[in-house]
C-alpha cells in the first residue's frame, strides 16, 4: 500500500505544468447574499410606497411573469396599507448553473394605523437571479409546490373594508 502511495506522489511531482487556479468567472456560482439584502430593501421600498413600478423593475429582465407578480404585490400593499420589513437570513438550497437561488428571508409586517396589534411573521422563500455584476433579480416567492406564501405576495387581491373589518380575497 505504501508503495502505491509513493508511486502516486511521484507521478504527480513529475508534472511539470503549473498549477493555474480558476478564475472568478470559472469558479461555480455562489449566493449573492449583499446584492439580495439591496433587492430586498429595493422591493421594501417599492411595497412602502405601492409604486408597482419601481417593484416590477426588480423583476428579471425579460420576465413579465415576476415583473407582473411584483406589481401586483405593490399593489396590494398600499390597498392594505401595509408597513413591512424584509430581511435576508441566508440561502435554501444550492445555486444552479446560471447563478439562480433561492434565500430564506424574514419578514415582518402590519396594518398601518394598527399600531396597537403585533406584527405579522413570516419566513419566505425568495427566488433571486442575477442581473448584472452588482445587482440582483427578484424572480419570485416561495419554492415550487413547498412552502408558504402570504396571499397578498402570491397574485393580486381584492381588499374591501367596513368598521373593524378587513377582507382579503386572493385574485382579480
Amino acid at each position: 500500500m505504501a508503495a502505491v502511495a509513493a508511486g502516486g506522489i511521484t507521478w504527480a511531482a513529475q508534472d511539470d505544468a503549473p498549477y493555474v487556479a480558476p478564475s472568478h468567472e470559472q469558479s461555480a456560482p455562489r449566493p449573492r447574499p449583499a446584492e439580495a439584502s439591496a433587492a430586498l430593501r429595493d422591493l421594501e421600498a417599492a411595497l412602502d410606497d405601492g409604486d408597482e413600478d419601481a417593484a416590477a423593475a426588480l423583476a428579471p429582465v425579460g420576465d413579465p411573469e415576476a415583473a407582473g407578480l411584483l406589481r401586483a404585490a405593490a399593489a396590494n400593499a398600499r390597498s392594505l396599507g401595509l408597513a413591512l420589513d424584509l430581511r435576508y437570513v441566508d440561502e435554501a438550497g444550492s445555486v444552479d448553473a446560471s447563478g439562480r437561488w433561492t434565500g430564506a428571508v424574514a419578514a415582518t409586517w402590519r396594518f398601518r394605523g394598527d399600531a396597537g396589534s403585533d406584527r405579522s411573521r413570516a419566513e419566505l422563500d425568495v427566488r433571486f437571479e442575477p442581473a448584472s455584476a452588482d445587482r440582483v433579480a427578484i424572480a419570485g416567492f416561495g419554492q415550487s409546490g413547498a412552502g408558504r406564501v402570504p396571499g397578498w405576495l402570491a397574485g393580486p387581491v381584492r381588499v374591501r373594508r367596513a368598521p373593524r373589518v378587513l377582507v382579503v380575497v386572493a385574485g382579480e
